[in-house]
């Protein structure tokens, strides 16, 4: 059992309720005044008026006041209104149902042809149109749609065994069976609301027949043609049938005695009192005779009493199983399922069904839904990009391999090689597949060894020859420490330089091989996990193997699968923006650092908008689909843009920019085709041709002389020799027999001949053929064609003091291009060429204008300095040089923003446009127990008129399908503070929930939470797993994994609302550039404000107008809010940028509102007189401000003295207005639920399903009755003992159902036994509670009834392994003195459990068996040792007569 709170966005109502049938009670706690009023009022803050407590009494039946109306349309031509009147009608048109008939919001057709029921038609307004045909087909106009189906906030999906189309939204819900049976419930906000054929839902039966033009009537077929609505074609009006009667008098007699059954069972009797049967029974009389000429049953369909056998949660008794509606194959019918069914893909999520019970088609016990049939879990297929795959398969992602085993992929976890590219004008993906654009010009480490520095890799950005705006990388130098600092420098062009000098290739020199592979491009390797390729015009991939994982730093991040730390700078702190992070690694040090960039130009050239955004979508388009599931389109689609809004040559870097995701498609072994004549076109020189995937593996005439058995041939785009010809060295494809050869430094000719002392050598088929044996002793190629560059002119220079003249006396010298300064004291220099210039003198670094020593340099965050000694808020850094770092663990903190945008715990931003309801963050994961569970749901989005706004359901301590209210001592608070909702649940857990933006904390947890919001983990990249375990690439995969309902629709990445409006995308984005304006400046270097760009743009192209609408204010409060969490308050709204004002709230009060950007969030108040523990720094809205000695009265709205607060007291704690709890919960005797209002505390008594704390479903509990007075002798071979005797057997899986009831026989006095012990049933989970279930027994069982002179005796029959060690049980059982006889079967058991139960007791025993068969021997054993224990009977004392 747990409590369960649910959140509305606009007016939260958490509900606590307690049980799920009988005497059901569920209390509502409103929190703010009406959803209208709240509208009204929505940028106040608050609303004025007095807070609203509703108190909602219900019983178990769906018919109850308040809850929800249901109507039915069922059987022979039937119609029972939601009001209960129950008649017949069999028409041949459309009809109106129910509706919304007061704002015409929506409208529920019936429609009918010849009295049978064909399809029910929703409309939406009058231009929205649905049909939900009899046989579970759905079209919209002429176009059929596929199930499930989600749009507008209407759902369609399968649902045990039938069709169900519903809205949360609308407030209704319309299900179809087998049989073309028709439910129609209404939400209760309905009420006196709606007409049609199923009435008016006033509660009063009497106006049902209330006509389309609004007179009464008695004739229901009056009432029911008035409601005809006419097509193209026109209806005609029907008439009742014709009575008649096909039986004969005798068989008339026996079926009406059928209809007996409505006032002589005991099934329907039960609901007797709920609904009178006489109506039903009236129906049944008139229709069985009708039906005679077929079976019996074949109509008793027809009869209401099926109809609302899950109405009234009552079993139609096996006498009447003939009643059932049919089923799918392999399903079976329940009159109690849920209605959200296991399925194979919703295993790891437990169920949270909206329904407690439901009538309908279900799979048998220990098998769930596949698709549209039942299997066992063992034989649960698998989805990967949207595909099913049968148990067993196996599919590859990146170097793993993952296998379908029980619905779930298994997955290697092997390290896979990383990759960090350099792309366009200065776009990077580091190693962890984090993207950014920084377009610094200077010298910049891209990658280290900083483990065991085997390598550094630097580039060179400078300025585009033909374009000043553009960033481009003009080389890549790496340096190799291992091979005597050797740099190899790859230049534009291709050309390729060592240590200054410019060599031709292929070039080999040990570990170190340089090729040239198409066009200008060069593959540099090194040893087998390092390569480099340089394409001569600025794209740059560095591979390296996992080896190297962890080890790395520089603009390629470190390599330890977690992007959110790959802007690490040298001085050990994670970067907030791009600009810190890029000038972190700048080399130079004279080069200037970035401050600021534009993370789109596209808003500084509105007229390259259209083109950039018609361009780049190709990447979106299905050419491209194949490749979406592996590698994510999203970064490069913005890289795309930003290119061509930016270049001169707008065409070119189109294909530059297509070409950079082809490849990065190639490189997961997705070939796409995309090329085509006039389009990206690539045109090959002489005899060369296109290959999409190459080899660039001896393709030249330089490898048929230098062959290179280490070249690792892989899949490259470009021109190509044909097979059998190789390229020469002036770049014609040429035959083997006219390749040069190259040898020991020089080019010799065909059948060219050389001799000297060693051989004699001779040019053929492009190698050197020699007679001697001798090799030249090295393969490094020394043929320079550039002289050496002469060293830069010396000029004269005069150094200010206290720098010094540096002069170079060698190009290999380091010149002031290396010089230190604070900045780059961590780093290596790579010098191109030494420069003379003035320098700090020895022992001192640069820092602006003067030397300093290095240990008194300050260090650098965000692009500003700190001093020695200062320390920012990550953790808590402390600057000592580095950043010394405390070890403190901050919370976790997981936002939501408008419709669909993510930022996970551990800082992953997605955007999810999910219509259903979905796990947002619980610790039930991995299959393991929990205690809390946060569910969200978009409610009202996409509907014309009404707000988007999120509801979120919490599920706090305990099982999930039970509700209660919190025990006494149990810390729930409820906050309200500005514009926000904060709920504390213990001292771990909090939610702020504001419109569309709820935001769960969590204190602990980290790797134990799954959901929406990730695992909290600290690492980036694994939070889009699966709940099937399965990394995902589209976020619409991983988000669709988490639906709480199977019958839901998938949700799909939706394109910009803009994208076919060029002018609103401008003006859209341009507006939302206030995130990066002067407002925000002071926060834009903490924050990084383009996550909420994005965000802002997309939700902003879905509002009507443009700048000052509700979804682009939401996207700036967030990130403003984010901006306040970490310190930075920024002052923000004005009259002209999304103005809020208290002034409503100042009318008449005695304390005054005022808004605040950055208020208390949790300020002392009536229901928080103490400090609370809260999870924000501060919130924004409007705030009281009390006078000296008073607190704000949350209920009044007002400020008041501290005794005059409406809170009760109970032993000295407070208990808030409103709040529910339950006293004494362990004394069922003493048990109250209590609830505070207007300064007192109202009690009930507990029913009994509140008392139990767990729901015990797995473990199966039976005790004895009280004694019985024998009346016959003690049989020789058995003993009178005095005990309290308990049976636990286990009902776990772990226990087949055959076992389990094998183990009846383990009885003592059958004869007194046997019908309690065959009322024990099998329940099927996949554990067995053994605690709890000792616990219940020792509390509820043996204390509720004590007996001084008996045992206390259990005979434990477990097959499985509890859930929780035992040591607190066995302390437990001690203290209770209860003697445990534990019989353990089969292999699943977890005997160190069973020993520490056996050790509790001296008395106790353990009996390991290997099944359930072996009870019938081993039974008697402990029959016999039962007889050593409890107690000898009292023996009754006589009377003593009077005389």
């Amino acid at each position: 059992m747990e409590p369960a709170f649910m959140f509305d966005s606009v007016s939260p109502i958490f509900s606590l309720a307690l049980g799920n049938c009988g005497n059901l009670k569920e209390q509502h706690l409103q929190l703010s005044p009406s959803h209208t009023e709240m509208e009204k009022n929505k940028l106040t803050g608050w609303s004025r008026g007095t807070l609203v407590i509703l108190f909602h009494f219900a019983v178990c039946v769906s018919v109850c006041v308040g809850e929800a109306g249901r109507c039915s349309v069922f059987g022979w031509q039937h119609i029972h209104s939601f009001d209960g009147v129950l008649y017949q009608f069999s028409g041949d048109c459309s009809y109106m149902l129910a509706g919304d008939c007061h704002k015409r919001t929506f409208t529920i057709l019936g429609d009918f042809s010849r009295g049978e029921r064909k399809s029910v038609t929703l409309f939406l307004g009058e231009f929205f149109e649905l049909r939900l045909a009899v046989d579970g087909t759905l079209s919209h106009g002429a176009e059929r749609l596929h199930l499930p189906y989600a749009s507008s906030s209407v759902f369609a999906g399968r649902e045990l065994g039938g069709v169900r189309m519903w809205s949360e939204v609308f407030g209704f819900s319309v299900r179809i069976d087998g049989d073309n049976n028709i439910d129609i419930t209404l939400s209760k906000h309905h009420g006196n609301r709606t007409c049609g054929l199923c009435g008016n839902y006033n509660s009063s039966p009497d106006d049902d027949y209330t006509t389309r033009e609004g007179f009464l009537t008695d004739d229901s077929y009056d009432f029911a043609n008035s409601w005809m609505m006419n097509g193209v074609e026109p209806c005609k009006r029907v008439t009742p049938p014709s009575e008649t009667c096909n039986a004969t008098e005798e068989t008339a007699k026996e079926l009406m005695s059928e209809c007996e059954v409505f006032r002589s069972s005991a099934v329907f009797l039960h609901c007797a009192h709920l609904v009178d049967p006489a109506a039903f029974q009236s129906v049944c009389e008139r229709v069985l005779p009708r039906v005679a000429g077929r079976s019996v049953w074949t109509g008793c369909r027809s009869t209401p009493g099926s109809e609302h056998r899950g109405r009234h949660a009552v079993c139609i008794g096996n006498e009447h199983a003939r009643c059932a509606p049919k089923c799918p194959v392999g399903m079976e019918y329940s009159v109690c399922a849920q209605s959200c069914s296991t399925t194979c893909q919703s295993l790891n999520i437990p169920e949270v069904c909206r329904e407690e019970c439901v009538d309908g088609c279900n799979c048998p016990v220990g098998k769930v839904l596949d698709g549209e049939r039942c299997v066992d879990v063992s034989q649960c297929s698998c989805v990967h990009t949207s595909k099913r795959y049968p148990p067993g398969s196996s599919i590859s992602q990146d170097c793993n391999t993952c296998v379908c085993q029980h619905g779930s992929w298994q997955c290697t976890n092997e390290g896979c090689p990383g990759e960090c590219f350099v792309t366009g004008q200065s776009h990077f993906k580091t190693f962890d597949d984090k993207f950014f654009t920084f377009s610094g010009m200077c010298q910049y480490l891209l990658a280290k060894d900083c483990s065991e520095s085997l390598f550094s890799a630097i580039i060179e950005t400078v300025q585009c020859a033909d374009d000043k705006d553009a960033v481009c990388t003009r080389s890549v130098s790496l340096r190799f420490p291992q091979m005597a600092n050797q740099t190899v420098r790859l230049k534009h062009g291709g050309v390729v330089s060592v240590d200054g000098m410019d060599v031709q290739t292929p070039l080999i020199n040990g570990d170190l091989r340089v090729r040239r592979t198409v066009h200008t491009a060069v593959r540099l390797s090194y040893r087998e996990d390092f390569s480099l390729d340089w394409d001569g015009r600025g794209r740059v991939v560095l591979r390296l193997g996992p080896g190297f994982a962890g080890k790395t730093c520089g603009m390629c991040g470190n390599y330890n699968g977690n992007q959110g730390d790959d802007f690490l700078t040298p001085s050990g702190l994670v970067e907030g923006g791009v600009e810190g992070f890029g000038n972190a690694w700048k080399i130079h040090p004279e080069c200037d650092n970035l401050h600021s960039q534009h993370a789109d130009p596209c808003s500084l050239n509105p007229k390259r908008v259209m083109f950039a955004e018609e361009s780049c979508a190709i990447l979106l388009s299905p050419k491209f689909e194949a490749c979406h599931y592996e590698v994510n389109p999203a970064p490069f689609v913005k890289n795309c843009r930003y290119d061509l809004c930016s270049c001169t040559d707008g065409h070119v870097c189109l294909c530059s920019a297509i070409s950079s995701y082809a490849a990065a498609c190639a490189a997961k072994g997705v070939l796409i085709h995309w090329r085509e004549n006039g389009y990206c076109e690539m045109e090959c020189p002489g005899k060369q041709q296109y290959e999409l995937c190459g080899s660039v593996c001896d393709q030249s005439c330089r490898s048929l002389s230098l062959p290179d058995d280490q070249c690792v041939s892989l899949c490259v785009e470009g021109c190509f020799c044909p097979t059998g010809l190789f390229l020469s060295d002036s770049g014609e494809c040429v035959s083997r027999e006219e390749c040069s050869c190259h040898y020991d430094g020089e080019i010799y000719q065909p059948n060219d001949v050389f001799a000297d002392h060693h051989s004699i050598c001779y040019c053929e088929n492009g190698s050197m053929r020699c007679t001697s044996n001798d090799h030249p002793g090295a393969m490094l190629s020394d043929l320079f064609f550039d002289e050496l560059s002469p060293s830069r002119e010396r000029r004269s220079v005069s150094c200010p003091p206290p720098l010094e003249k540096l002069v170079c006396e060698s190009p290999r010298d380091q010149g002031i291009e290396c010089a230190k300064t604070c900045q780059n004291l961590e780093l290596e220099c790579v010098s191109q060429g030494c420069t003379s210039g003035c320098v700090c003198p020895p022992g001192t670094v640069r820092h602006r204008r003067d030397c300093i020593p290095p240990d008194q340099c300050p260090c650098f965050h965000n692009n500003r300095a700190y001093a020695p000694g200062e320390s920012v808020k990550m953790d808590l850094y402390v600057c000592v040089r580095r950043w010394d770092c405390t070890k403190n663990v901050c919370d976790g903190v997981c936002r939501t923003v408008g419709e669909s945008h993510y930022i996970t715990y551990d800082g992953l931003k997605y955007t999810f446009p999910g219509r259903c309801q979905y796990v947002l963050t619980q610790d039930y994961c991995n299959g393991l127990d929990g205690s809390f569970r946060v569910l969200v749901e978009n409610s009202a989005c996409g509907v014309v008129g009404l707000r988007c706004r999120k509801s979120v359901t919490v599920f706090y301590k305990g099982g999930v399908r039970m509700r209660r209210p919190v025990l006494s001592g149990v810390r729930v608070e409820i906050v309200r503070s500005g514009l926000y909702y904060i709920l504390l649940l213990g001292s771990d857990i909090s939610i702020t929930q504001q419109s569309t933006r709820p935001r769960p904390s969590l204190d602990q947890g980290r790797g134990k939470v799954c959901g929406l919001c990730g695992n909290f983990d600290s690492v980036q990249n694994n939070d889009l797993l699966s709940s099937n375990q399965q990394m995902a690439v589209e976020p619409a995969d991983f988000g669709n994994s988490w639906r709480t309902q199977p019958s839901c629709a998938d949700a799909t990445q939706m394109p910009s609302q803009c994208s076919a409006d060029m002018m609103k995308l401008v003006t859209v984005e341009q507006s939302c550039r206030v995130l990066t304006s002067s407002i925000f400046k002071e926060c834009n270097s903490v924050v990084d404000p383009e996550p909420y760009w994005e965000m802002c743009t997309h939700d902003s192209c879905a509002c009507p107008s443009v700048g000052d609408c509700v979804c682009f204010c939401d996207v700036i409060a967030a990130y403003a809010d984010t901006c306040g969490q970490n310190g930075v308050t920024v002052h923000w709204r004005s009259n002209e940028l999304c103005p809020l004002s208290c002034e409503d709230l100042n009318q008449g009060s005695e304390c005054q509102w005022k808004y605040n950007a950055c208020a208390e969030a949790c300020p002392l108040s009536c229901q928080h007189p103490e400090q609370l523990h809260c999870p924000q720094v501060c919130v924004e809205g409007c705030h009281a401000t009390c006078p000296p000695g008073q607190v704000l009265d949350e209920v009044l709205l007002r400020c008041v003295t501290p005794e005059k607060c409406e809170v009760c007291m109970h032993k000295g704690e407070r208990v808030s207005h409103g709040k529910h709890i339950i006293l004494n919960h362990d004394n069922p005797d003493l048990c109250k639920i209590c609830r505070c209002e207007n300064n007192t505390l109202i009690c009930e008594p507990c029913p009994a399903s509140a008392m139990a704390t767990t729901m015990l479903p797995p473990t199966t509990l039976f005790t004895s009755p009280a004694p019985l007075l024998y009346s016959t002798a003690m049989p020789d071979d058995g003993c009178d003992r005095a005990m309290d005797l308990a049976f636990l057997v286990d009902g776990s899986t772990a226990l087949t159902e055959e076992d389990f009831v094998a183990s009846y026989d383990m009885q003592v006095q059958k004869w007194i036994f046997r019908k309690m012990v065959r009322d024990m049933k099998y329940s099927g989970g996949e554990v067995a509670y053994i605690d709890e279930a000792l616990k219940y027994l020792a509390v509820y069982i043996y204390d509720k009834d004590k007996r001084v002179h008996a045992g206390r005796v259990a005979i434990l029959l477990v097959a499985s392994a509890n859930p929780r060690p035992m040591r607190n049980t066995q302390r437990f059982l001690r203290k209770k003195n209860i003697t445990v006889l534990t019989v353990a079967l089969g292999p699943y058991v977890d005997m160190t459990q069973v020993n520490d139960i056996t050790k509790a007791t001296p008395s106790s025993r353990a009996y390991v068996l290997s099944s359930a068969t072996e009870l019938q021997d081993q039974g008697p054993l402990i029959t016999d040792y039962l007889c050593t224990l409890g107690l000898d009977p009292e023996t009754p004392k006589p009377k003593v007569s009077s005389s």
